[in-house]
């Protein structure tokens, strides 16, 4: 899809999420796209009354089953709007340092919205990825995670060039490279560990439950 500014009409202009939402080539699955002007979002909403739950007031009563808030990796005042409309949270983070670091600033955050603004977001779990059994940082950091979130972190995705050249062929994982070790975990002791598959099956009775 190309970008486009849905993002901005949705919270800025008070557009009606259903005149931005995107279809796609994929039977129900429609995108609210964003490009350059999501970064004015936040100068044109802080301050105003009610910016905390525009997102939230935005997909009240969406004819969907499932929402996913996208975010990106670094905090900004758009993961308080995320976090306020969501239901639940899923935490990817790359096996790096850096990556470690951001899973603390989340939760930090979450806790805090949670007391002060009274959000009802629950925490389905850690996802780790770009797990390359070879790079002792990335073993060391994917343990350094279980150390410190023992109940919340999920079996890992494997690293993979399929993941990366997919989204330049304009495709779906599944679509692209539907065997692959991302899709389906590694064999560890004669069994497929990880992967988005596996991590897809577990958020479903994870928000089910």
């Amino acid at each position: 899809l190309n970008p486009g500014p849905g993002l901005y009409q949705l919270l800025v202009e008070r557009a009606r999420l259903a005149t931005v939402a995107v279809p796609t080539e994929r039977d129900g699955l429609d995108v609210v796209p964003s490009d350059h002007t999501t970064a004015e979002v936040p100068p044109a909403l802080l301050g105003k009354p009610g910016f905390d739950t525009r997102l939230q007031r935005a997909l009240k009563s969406a004819p969907y089953d499932w929402l996913l808030i996208d975010t990106a990796p670094s905090l900004s005042p758009l993961h308080i709007l995320a976090f306020l409309a969501a239901d639940w949270l899923l935490v990817p983070v790359e096996l790096s340092h850096g990556g470690g670091l951001g899973v603390a600033q989340v939760l930090r955050l979450v806790a805090t919205l949670k007391e002060d603004a009274g959000a009802h977001i629950r925490l389905a779990g850690i996802l780790p990825t770009k797990l390359d059994r070879r790079l002792k940082e990335s073993a060391a950091q994917l343990r350094a995670l279980v150390e410190h979130y023992p109940k919340l972190v999920w079996p890992p995705i494997p690293t993979d060039a399929k993941a990366i050249e997919a989204p330049a062929f304009g495709k779906t994982l599944l679509e692209y490279s539907p065997g692959c070790a991302a899709l389906d975990g590694r064999e560890v002791g004669g069994k497929l560990i990880g992967g988005y598959r596996q991590a897809l099956r577990r958020l479903e009775r994870t928000v089910k439950a």
